[in-house]
């Protein structure tokens, strides 16, 4: 008799449980769906346009030769991604994003590596784990601030880049959008 109370009492705990976990996963998908929410509430319109940038105008003379380039705020010709070297194309993917072949966008355990190290440095902002696809959509459609609801339209947008487009097509259009410095624009 003394058995069956303490298997009773056992089975009852591993119910009480299971329940308190199932109601803790419900509460973090719940807090997560709204997070997503209510950052996708404001997203920038999809301009897939928006990914190539403005690029410059070569005046030539009659020999062909360039005499001038007319630019905007962005110096930039754009090339395809056939004419990159493809061991800048690897230098890229080693140093910004070493899984990019092999996620939807985003590194979750990135994230999650980042999120411990800002936490355990008291210094939020500290580490990045934007993906090369991720800092395409923040360089063509989100601004610069540091902040957690920037970073969720970043992988918003993330998730729509790679549903739209090839990772080739993906890595080209970061090759040629990305700022270099000093005026330079693109990999060109």
């Amino acid at each position: 008799m003394a058995e069956i109370r303490k298997r009773k009492r056992k089975n009852n705990r591993l119910k009480k449980l299971i329940v308190i976990i199932g109601i803790i996963a419900l509460l973090g998908t719940g807090t997560v769906g709204g997070i997503f929410a209510y950052a996708a509430r404001d997203l920038p319109v999809w301009n897939p346009e928006q990914l190539s940038g403005a690029n410059t105008t070569f005046l030539y003379d009659d020999n062909d030769q360039v005499m001038s380039q007319l630019h905007a705020e962005e110096n930039r010709t754009e090339i395809s991604l056939d004419k990159v070297p493809d061991n800048l194309v690897k230098a890229f993917i080693a140093t910004e994003d070493q899984d990019f072949y092999d996620h939807h966008g985003v590194n979750f355990k990135g994230i999650a590596r980042a999120l411990v190290r800002n936490f355990q440095s008291r210094d939020l902002t500290g580490q990045g784990a934007s993906t090369i696809t991720q800092q395409l959509a923040r360089n063509a459609f989100l601004s610069f601030d540091k902040q957690w609801e920037r970073k969720v339209k970043e992988v918003i947008l993330a998730f729509k880049l790679e549903s739209a487009f090839s990772k080739d097509e993906i890595m080209a259009m970061y090759l040629n959008k990305i700022y270099f410095g000093a005026g330079a624009y693109g990999v060109q």
